[in-house]
């Protein structure tokens, strides 16, 4: 009964549960509102999401607003595209007032300045495009988002009962307010953006109207450069309406100020880093002349081989760091460069006024008068016919001097005497040509010609300080680095340091200078273009190609391979050198190895650079091998040798060799042969395959240690036991080692004297020789003291009985014929 019971309870309670299922209407209509039958029939919705899906959307949804909102509030930088917008305008604008003025005449120098500024301005119109490009696209990505949300169905199903969904009510509504405000949001951030776009189009639009403009202007100046353009001086010429020079110069002044400050406001960084470059070196130089004053024994002397550094410290830091600080800057304009020749100057009139006498000193400040104008007038924008008499009376003041110089110039330095003596001889080429052109009414040419030699003039001389100042700071550093217990910076040989490290400034001196010459001589584009279409220009031989940049590049790498691997080499050489007496701490040939690997890295960077492709290098090494069957044997055969030279180190650098009939110190250990220095003081180079063919005897493989070996003999009277022991007496000096002990042994009977053998051992091979002198006086002047003779060799003559000799022939003299 009990269980009937429980079974019928059971069957009561799972009713409700399939009459539940068995309902046939959807959950979703029971709780949510369906769309209007309009929407149904228009094809709008979607068939009918489930509950789930709903709120899953919801929750994206909000989750991309927000990531929205955080985006847009990255705003455009519009303080800073208006401001760069506005002066790009605004210079555009003065440019365009400029030409329409009937008055002016454009120059080189104008037409230069203008294609940097048009230049500048499309890198940095770039820029800003960019920065619009690329928030357009972000706005128009948000656009379509917020587009795909409000046309989705979350919004069309809405719940019946809000109270019991009142947080999902709260999401969705929460959501439609969000995606309204976004929308007013990238709407107006589109209108800004559109604007931007507008002006920076109409800016496009007058930069390339300009440049074609410009373009054609250069044109017609560079076919017109080398024609007259005013009358012969002696000729009056026609009036031409032009402002003042004052005027001219004034208006220069103001635009390129104008032009620098931008340049420097560009640049900030690049000002910032060089202040700090100045500064910190300048610092540095200071502390290290102060440590090098502190030197009592020879801090005076090597204060006095410093005459820069030591009276002008600030002004040498300046003329050596100011050359090189240009690199620092990207597009150097010719404001800029002006700017950096002026300080040039000043810094290297501070030197000269310290360290030559006055009437030096007052040419100097004579000549920087005009070369002062000169830099004005470089940067004047249009053609001042007025200024033909400035020039032709001022060129007469570096005429004159340059030629002075060239004559009677003379310096206790033959590379300064002349050094100067060739650039004076050149400025006062490029100085009457131009005062001749003048004269002839060529102004536009005899200007670049004036100016170009009195700038390349000054910026010669001071850079020429600059190279020195260099190594003057080079000797300080290497002087100051030198300690007691420093075993390396000690050996450093300033004058081989010297004569490496001054080629290479001198060298970037010259580039510098020849690239300040040619800009001034308005060339050096044209020579840029000409020598880049050379080198850039594609050539065949038979079906391969090749291009004379390449081959250029591929030498150049690899000189430089060859300069630094023979650095590397010097140092290591320099310090064995010094170090000769201790074989363990010797590197040189080991530096083989080194040197090895940096030709091969720095032949691969070559091939790499040079895009010489692979396969070609195989075939080159191809034909080489075939080359080497053929003929080259021998030179691979002392490679190789080199290269077990490195690894087995038979030989040091400070060794003292002997290889076959050559002996002396080996100076070298290259790649394909070794210098030995003979005791002679000549240079014997040894293939190293004769050094591992040959019998090489090496007197300081494991140490220094030299057998001095003296035969001497006495006469068959003397005591022997007297000369062994005198001798033995003798061997006992400070010089001769006590380790191995010094022997005397009876060698032999000769035919007049008896030989004794004396051996004794000396520290060094370097002191052998002293040593057996010093040994061989001392047993000569013993001896003698003693008795003891010495013999040489003696023959006694026995004459037979010949009879009596007639009176006429032993009193008569003989003639030379008898």
């Amino acid at each position: 009964m009990k269980n009937s019971i429980l079974f019928l309870l059971c069957c009561f309670s799972i009713l409700p549960v399939f009459a539940q299922q068995s309902s046939n209407e959807p959950l979703l209509d029971s709780i949510f509102q369906r769309p209007t039958e309009l929407d149904l029939d228009s094809g709008k919705v979607d068939p009918t999401p489930s509950l789930e899906e709903l709120i899953r959307k919801t929750e994206e949804y909000t989750i991309q607003t927000n990531r929205l909102q955080i985006q847009l509030q990255d705003k455009i930088d519009t303080l800073m595209l208006s401001s760069g917008i506005q002066e790009m305008s605004q210079s555009l604008e003065t440019l365009r007032q400029r030409f329409n003025l009937s008055s002016f005449t454009f120059n080189l120098r104008y037409i230069g300045v203008i294609n940097r500024f048009l230049e500048s301005n499309k890198i940095e119109f770039e820029e800003y495009e960019k920065t619009i490009k690329n928030k357009s696209l972000a706005l128009s990505h948000a656009d379509s988002l917020l587009k795909s949300i409000r046309e989705d169905i979350i919004f069309d199903y809405l719940p019946k009962d809000t109270a019991t969904f009142t947080s999902y009510w709260k999401k969705v509504n929460y959501l439609r307010e969000q995606v309204k405000e976004l929308s007013n949001e990238v709407f107006q951030q589109e209108l800004l953006t559109a604007q931007y776009q507008t002006e920076l189009s109409s800016i496009k639009i007058e930069s390339e109207q300009l440049k074609e403009y410009i373009a054609i202007k250069e044109k017609q100046i560079n076919a017109n450069l080398f024609k007259q353009e005013i009358n012969p001086i002696w000729k009056k010429s026609a009036q031409v309406k032009q402002e003042s020079i004052l005027e001219i110069t004034q208006q220069s002044v103001m635009l390129n100020g104008r032009f620098l400050f931008r340049y420097f406001n560009d640049h900030s960084t690049a000002v910032i880093l060089s202040f700090f470059i100045i500064l910190g070196i300048y610092l540095g130089m200071h502390l290290v002349l102060r440590q090098t004053s502190e030197k009592k024994k020879v801090g005076d002397i090597i204060l006095k081989r410093v005459t820069f550094f030591r009276q002008r410290p600030f002004s040498a830091v300046m003329v050596s760091i100011l050359p090189l600080l240009v690199f620092l800057f990207e597009r150097n304009s010719v404001t800029f460069l002006s700017f950096i020749l002026f300080l040039q100057l000043i810094f290297t009139t501070v030197l000269i006024e310290a360290n030559y006498p006055k009437r030096v000193l007052i040419k100097w400040l004579l000549i920087s008068l005009f070369f002062v104008y000169c830099l004005v007038s470089n940067l004047y924008w249009e053609i001042a016919f007025n200024e033909r008499y400035y020039l032709l009376l001022g060129s007469f003041i570096p005429l004159y001097f340059s030629w002075e110089a060239f004559r009677k110039f003379e310096s206790r330095s033959t590379t300064e005497q002349n050094f100067i003596k060739r650039l004076s001889f050149l400025t006062f080429i490029l100085l009457t040509l131009g005062v001749f052109l003048n004269i002839l009414g060529w102004f536009s040419f005899s200007k670049i010609l004036t100016i170009s030699a009195t700038i390349g003039f000054i910026h010669g001389v001071s850079l020429y300080f600059f190279v020195i100042v260099i190594m003057e700071a080079i000797y300080l550093l290497l002087e100051n680095s030198k300690k007691e217990k420093d075993h390396f910076t000690s050996y450093f040989d300033y004058q081989g340091i010297q004569r490496r490290l001054k080629g290479t400034f001198l060298l970037v001196a010259f580039l510098l200078w020849a690239s300040i010459l040619l800009q001034n001589l308005s060339i050096q584009q044209p020579i840029i273009e000409s020598v880049s279409d050379f080198l850039s220009k594609e050539r065949f031989i038979g079906n391969s190609s090749f291009t004379f940049g390449s081959i250029f590049l591929f030498g150049i790498i690899l000189y430089v391979t060859m300069q630094v691997a023979n650095t590397i080499a010097y140092f290591i050489s320099l310090r064995d050198q010094k170090n000769a007496s201790s074989r363990e701490k010797k590197l040189g040939s080991s530096i083989l190895i080194i040197r090895l690997a940096v030709f091969t890295i720095g032949f691969f960077l070559a091939t790499v650079a040079s895009s010489i492709p692979l396969d070609k290098i195989t075939i080159v090494l191809g034909a080489l091998s075939v080359g080497i069957g053929f003929g080259l044997q021998t030179i691979i055969n002392n490679l190789v040798s080199g290269i077990i030279l490195a690894f087995e180190r038979p030989i040091q650098i400070g060794d003292e060799i002997q290889v076959g009939q050559n002996s002396g110190t080996v100076k070298e250990v290259g790649i394909r042969a070794s210098k030995i220095q003979a005791y002679d003081g000549s240079e014997i180079v040894v293939p190293n395959g004769d050094l591992l063919s040959q019998s090489l005897i090496n007197w300081t493989l494991s140490d220094k240690r030299r057998r001095v070996e003296l035969i001497i003999g006495v006469s068959y009277d003397s005591d022997m036991s007297q000369v062994k022991s005198t001798i033995e007496e003798i061997l006992t000096r400070e010089k001769i080692l006590k380790f191995p002990v010094p022997k005397v042994y009876m060698q032999t009977f000769n035919d007049s004297s008896v030989d004794f053998r004396v051996l004794f051992w000396v520290e060094s091979m370097d002191i052998w020789l002293q040593v057996r002198s010093e040994v061989m006086i001392e047993i000569f002047e013993a001896f003698k003291a003693k008795g003891i003779e010495i013999p040489y060799p003696k023959r006694d003559l026995y004459l037979k009985n010949l009879g009596e000799i007639p009176d006429t022939v032993q009193n008569k003299p003989s003639s030379p014929a008898e």
